[in-house]
């Protein structure tokens, strides 16, 4: 089983119940409010924000230990008719965050997988572990 990279999940947290919907609560009890709210609003409800940052645990770029004073990203960019809903937001500490707007990087893959964020330089090359070699190297 994969787990989060240096952030373990609490017990109950998002990251290990069931995927968010209408009336999912980060803290278990039903909600009439819900969590995923499309393209009606680019702001992050607080709802919303607390699933991401139980889920994430911390920055997702690979290797920072920030877990503090975190944003929340769109994976797809707003402008680019991104939606605020918890499969396409990423919790990003403020200088990763602007790191990627500045195009240092990309982002792809899917934030509700511990391992499915892929990060690449401005050059295409792959930030952080690379879970295969790793694989490979100690069977070898």
């Amino acid at each position: 089983m994969v787990g989060w990279a240096n952030k373990a999940p609490s017990p109950g947290s998002y990251s290990t119940s069931s995927p968010a919907t209408a009336s999912s609560s980060p803290y278990g009890k039903p909600t009439p409010y819900p969590v995923s709210v499309g393209r009606t609003q680019r702001i992050v409800p607080l709802r919303t924000r607390r699933l991401i940052e139980d889920r994430d645990r911390g920055c997702r770029y690979p290797g920072c230990p920030v877990t503090g004073f975190l944003e929340n990203h769109h994976s797809q960019h707003w402008s680019q008719d991104g939606t605020t809903n918890t499969d396409s937001l990423i919790s990003l500490c403020p200088r990763h965050h602007r790191e990627h707007h500045q195009g240092e990087y990309t982002i792809t893959g899917n934030p509700n997988r511990p391992d499915g964020l892929v990060f690449r330089s401005c050059n295409g090359w792959r930030i952080g572990a690379y879970p295969d070699a790793t694989a490979q190297a100690t069977t070898t």
